[in-house]
């Protein structure tokens, strides 16, 4: 999208250039995500295994937040794939694989997938949901199920839906199983049978007790199964036979040659061996099994296990309560005789708003939600889990960190860490030098015995004299209330009062104690967001150019100017909300405006007739993804990156004027129905597009993304520079019908390289010295299996340039 500016003392400044609204039409927000999806790392919570399956010699481990683990036990080694390799979603409910050699996936959000491979990914359309309870591979159907009922899939299209309406007992799918031709839904009113030959579809509750909520579902050679809070029941001809009533609820079943492994909450598990009258203890403590070697003392639970051929059993394994004398994280997958094969990477909590670069390549994460630490996601890509020890988090004062829910991060010049929390300070920590999160030493500044005022700090920076300054948004503070900023003139003392320096509205010009972030320009000046009072600077040297902050100034009206209102745009923009700004090299500024979008204008000149550029959520045309900007972070090559509720946008300036390109990922795409005007090409792989802030680390190029579901890296130096021009192409026919052969494309010059990608992002097809004329795609994928109907991009590359068109085929 190309947005050309406009200068102007009056009235509306900024003119969108409005494209044709419609997907098969639009080259909007050429983002480039497609072929640079390596320049991205995703690191999300991987602490909630759901399912297993034996997959082609290995076991394969669904994690609600990290996608798909894979374990080969004869290489030990341990694959994860997630967004990055293809899958439409992180968050995973279940996985089982049918005898054609296919993984089928289901997820909460991203709809079902079958994979092939890493990158070999096709999402399976026009489901009843795209939140999948359970599913079921039988020969060459796959059945699903939902909250609104469940469904079956054959050849990779949906072809059949089953609900009250034609026989379910309730559209709530809780589990599904499926064998030789039998499918079976779990509901909380009992279980349905399927009956593919008669295409019969009945109510089987015959045998079951009172209670007929389904706890799982299990079919196979070995029989059908059922749990419920009643008991665990075989299938018989026609009813269902009761087994020995187990001691403990049975929420997971597993089947296994000669016996019934019942799993239940917490680590309690039993067995029943064929033709026992009771069930026994199953000791996953048992030497034989290995479980010893992890030392938290916290709650462990076993969600699933899976037989190999040879009769071994894997069990994937979760800790409630991780422990941190350890550096592994939140999912373990235990192997008999072996114990934890190593740590995965892996997120305390989902919802990401700390960041802070280490200076060597990495950056610490701090999660909101949980009652845990914080996270070193390092520059080898390992991970080391910083959290909570031995104490409930209310009485966890210096054991680590006073409180789980994490605001603001920084590493200063000496390489402390400092995190703020949401009502206790401060804490300071210096990393040990081995990184064991037991001997990292830890200081907490604290409003009532320490010179912080603030209890709630929510933005923290370093000036280029190596002060810290805090920011609160006077939300909690210990006696006066009017705070605002707290400046650490001294970080090697931090327990002096002598070292600090109070700023508030009560002993200075500062227009509000509600200060949401904090920048510097330059040596001797700092601007200052304040809620509710537009954006304000001070120049805290005075006249002496030192550097030094002098006293003086913070009640010199010459030193302070205000600007609450931006009056250059349409109807003038109160500044209510500002998030920050980025200054660029000729000294303009562009300011983050929650609910406003982004502004760019020259902060000298705002007592005469001046311009300002505007970009938001336009009603008439497409500009950023959303006007709910939470972040922005200006990169190397003068690019302004965008964090909002919807998204990333990333705004360059061209000779016409500002270019703005949109990354987002699939479930927003189709939940806010951004195919309307934006073309697939936004997609990425970011965790969800519901973002919470940015952190450029700018010696290295890396921004990093926190979202509500875990963080992203993005290699700058990697990712593709949006092009200021626009090369063209035609393609033909659009859509492919079934009496077309295939996709032509003619209108350039030379040869060119064609690649065709889904939805995804996944490349389906790469071609090399393709003609005018040529057909380049008959619809069919790497494998020669004919795509799905939908919609697909397809980018050509010449040495003119390069474009990308959005096709359409119909089955």
């Amino acid at each position: 999208m190309v947005i050309t500016k406009q200068s102007s003392t009056s009235g509306l400044v900024v003119c969108l250039l409005v494209l044709a609204v419609g997907v098969s039409m639009s080259a909007v927000a050429l983002a480039e995500g497609l072929r640079d999806r390596d320049a991205w790392e995703v690191l999300v919570p991987r602490n909630r295994p759901v399912d297993s399956v034996w997959w082609q010699g290995r076991v394969v481990v669904a994690d609600d937040g990290g996608g798909l683990f894979l374990y080969d036990p004869q290489s030990s080694r341990l694959d994860a794939w997630t967004t990055r390799e293809g899958l439409t979603s992180n968050f995973l409910t279940a996985v089982d694989a049918d005898t054609s050699g296919n993984l089928w996936v289901g997820s909460r959000g991203g709809g079902m997938m079958r994979v092939r491979g890493p990158g070999v990914t096709k999402a399976i359309t026009g489901l009843l949901e795209n939140s999948i309870t359970d599913l079921a591979a039988d020969g060459g159907h796959v059945y699903y199920g939902t909250l609104s009922g469940a469904g079956r899939v054959a050849g990779g299209f949906p072809e059949r839906v089953y609900q009250t309406s034609n026989g379910l007992p309730s559209d709530e799918v809780l589990s599904v199983a499926a064998f030789n031709g039998i499918a079976w839904f779990g509901t909380p009113l009992g279980v349905a049978r399927f009956d593919r030959e008669t295409s019969l579809l009945q109510v089987v509750n015959q045998g079951l007790g009172s209670n007929l909520e389904v706890l799982d579902l299990d079919a196979s050679a070995k029989g059908t199964f059922v749990s419920t809070a009643d008991g665990v029941y075989a299938w018989g001809d026609s009813t269902w036979i009761a087994l020995p009533v187990p001691p403990v609820l049975v929420e997971r079943l597993v089947p296994v040659t000669g016996r019934m492994i019942g799993l239940a909450d917490g680590d309690a598990a039993y067995e029943l061996t064929d033709g026992a009258t009771s069930w026994v203890p199953f000791n996953l403590d048992a030497t034989s099994y290995d479980f010893t070697t992890l030392d938290n003392g916290g709650e462990i639970q076993y969600p699933g296990a899976v037989e190999a051929p040879d009769g071994t059993l894997y069990f994937a394994a979760t800790s409630l309560r991780p422990g941190t004398i350890r550096n592994d994280p939140l999912t373990t997958l235990w192997i008999p005789g072996v114990g934890d094969i190593g740590a995965l990477r892996g997120l305390f909590g989902s919802e990401i708003r700390a960041m802070a670069p280490d200076g060597a390549g990495g950056v610490w994460l701090g999660s909101f939600p949980v009652f845990d630490g914080i996270t070193h996601w390092r520059s080898d890509r390992s991970v080391v889990a910083y959290a909570l020890r031995d104490a409930d988090p209310s009485d966890a004062v210096d054991l680590g960190w006073m409180q789980a829910l994490k605001i603001a991060a920084l590493v200063d010049r000496r390489g402390d860490l400092w995190v703020s929390t949401f009502s206790k300070g401060l804490t300071r920590m210096r990393p040990s030098s081995d990184e064991n999160p037991a001997t990292s030493s830890y200081l907490h500044l604290r409003p009532e015995d320490s010179p912080l005022r603030s209890k709630r700090v929510v933005a923290m920076a370093e000036d280029p004299k190596g002060r810290l300054w805090f920011t609160s948004d006077a939300g909690a503070a210990v006696g006066d209330l009017n705070i605002g900023v707290d400046i650490l003139l001294d970080p090697t003392d931090p327990l002096n009062p002598a070292s600090w320096l109070k700023l508030t509205p009560a002993n200075s010009l500062l227009s509000g104690p509600a200060v949401m972030a904090i920048d510097f320009q330059g040596a001797d000046r700092v601007w200052f967001s304040v809620n509710g009072a537009g954006i304000q600077r001070w120049d805290y040297d005075g006249t002496t150019g030192s550097g030094d902050i002098e006293v003086t100034t913070m009640t010199d009206a010459f030193s302070w100017k205000r600007i609450a209102r931006l009056p250059d745009t349409a109807g003038g923009v109160d500044l209510a909300a500002p998030r920050g700004l980025e200054f660029t090299s000729d000294g303009r500024a562009w300011l983050a405006a929650e609910g406003n979008g982004v502004f760019r204008f020259d902060p000298e000149s705002s007592l005469q007739p001046w311009e300002v550029d505007q970009i938001r959520l336009s009603t008439f045309g497409v500009t950023l993804l959303s006007s709910l900007v939470r972040a922005i972070a200006l990169d190397g090559r003068g690019a302004l990156w965008v964090a909002s509720d919807v998204g990333l946008d990333r705004i360059t300036e061209t000779s016409e004027g500002y270019r703005v390109d949109a990354f987002s990922d699939l479930p927003t795409f189709e939940s806010r129905d951004l195919g309307r005007i934006y073309s697939p090409d936004i997609l990425s792989p970011l965790p969800t597009s519901n973002l919470t802030n940015l952190v450029l680390d700018r010696e290295r190029q890396q921004l990093y993304i926190a979202s509500k579901a875990g963080a992203a890296r993005i290699d700058l130096g990697q990712l593709t520079s949006a092009s200021s021009g626009e090369f063209m192409f035609s393609v033909s026919p659009n859509p492919l019908r079934a009496e077309d052969t295939g996709f032509v494309v003619s209108d350039f010059d030379g040869e060119a390289t064609v690649e065709v990608y889904n939805l995804l992002g996944v490349r389906i097809l790469r071609r090399t010295g393709v003609r005018a004329g040529d057909q380049v795609w008959d619809a069919r994928n790497r494998l020669g299996d004919f795509v799905a109907g939908g919609m697909y991009v397809l980018r050509l590359q010449t040495g003119a340039g390069s474009a990308q068109r959005t096709v359409a085929i119909e089955r």
